[in-house]
């Protein structure tokens, strides 16, 4: 599999779009990027299912992502869907355990891929991307929990017009 440093036009491309990496100098950036792998998805393409191992953490280089889990019926519930410079799959890197869930690509879709090891590794190198990353995590925590909240305390109308307005903040047409 090809490296980002080999690929045209991706000059510090996933590193630098994610925040996890924004503390990186550019000689920070080139030796993320170094390790990365490119891979892209087709539409419905699935990167990763429930009971995979997690061996990677992804960044959505280009297009959009959405992770779901699959009732018993088999009705899909999204988690999040993801964009450009977002990244997923950290929590299978930490626990050494399994996918929670399931990755589809929505679109056409370009992923970089870090694995486990040389992530495990470059945190040990550069400490400033495991603040970042803790930082990251604690976003989603929160944003987990005000979700739960808004599920047990909010109508439908109150849910639908919180939606609206998360998406609204991130530029997401709707």
């Amino acid at each position: 599999m090809a490296h980002c440093h080999e690929c045209p036009n991706t000059d510090h491309v996933c590193a630098r779009t994610v925040p996890i990496f924004s503390s990186l100098d550019p000689l920070g950036l080139l030796e993320v990027n170094s390790l990365i792998q490119p891979r892209d998805f087709g539409k419905g393409e699935l990167l990763f299912t429930q009971g995979d191992p997690g061996t990677y953490l992804y960044i959505v280089r280009t297009g959009r992502i959405k992770l779901y889990t699959v009732s018993a019926e088999g009705r899909q519930q999204i988690i999040r869907i993801l964009e450009h410079g977002d990244f997923f799959g950290e929590l299978a890197l930490f626990q050494n355990s399994s996918q929670l869930c399931y990755a589809e690509a929505m679109e056409t879709s370009g992923i970089c891929l870090l694995s486990r090891d040389d992530f495990r590794a470059l945190l040990g190198r550069k400490p400033e991307i495991a603040l970042s990353l803790l930082n990251a995590m604690s976003a989603r925590l929160a944003q987990a929990e005000k979700f739960i909240s808004d599920l047990t305390l909010k109508n439908v109308e109150e849910r639908l017009a919180s939606w609206l307005l998360v998406m609204a903040q991130k530029g997401v047409p709707t």
